[in-house]
């Protein structure tokens, strides 16, 4: 298991957050647009990062259930902070979801074997609970984006 965890680093406006993810076979997840793969990421590891707004609409939606009225709101009034983007996904028990994401400035991987720079073409999807049982990790990472 040790193999499939590595170091993520999220720059966002000169902010920075160093968060541990697993590298999950099963994360095909894209952005329908731009077909750019997702890092699904845990709303408390990246809290710093989002501005203000976005924090409140995360921090009062415990539950995920953000409607569209709410996520158009906070998009456009955070839209000079921050470019937020909708991401629809299908998940096992679940049919239809949506996460709310962004583009970060840069991403660098790293671990024992390599450093990797991803300057464009990834997108974090900000999940509002928790993906790990034992809190080895805060995210889950497509692996095409090792490639």
């Amino acid at each position: 298991k040790k193999n499939i965890l590595t170091n993520v680093i999220i720059n966002l406006n000169e902010k920075k957050a160093e968060i541990v993810a697993l590298v999950d076979t099963g994360n095909s997840l894209k952005e329908p647009i731009s077909q750019n793969p997702v890092i699904i990421v845990e709303f408390h590891a990246i809290k710093e990062l989002l501005p203000k707004k976005v924090q409140d609409v995360f921090i009062a939606n415990k539950e995920l259930n953000l409607d569209l009225d709410t996520i158009s709101n906070v998009m456009v009034e955070v839209n000079n902070e921050i470019k937020l983007r909708v991401i629809p996904f299908k998940s096992i028990g679940k049919e239809y979801g949506i996460l709310l994401g962004f583009k970060p400035d840069k991403i660098i991987i790293d671990n024992e074997r390599c450093e990797k720079k991803v300057k464009e073409n990834v997108l974090i999807g900000i999940y509002n609970n928790k993906l790990s049982r034992d809190d080895n990790y805060m995210a889950l990472l497509n692996p095409e984006i090792l490639y």
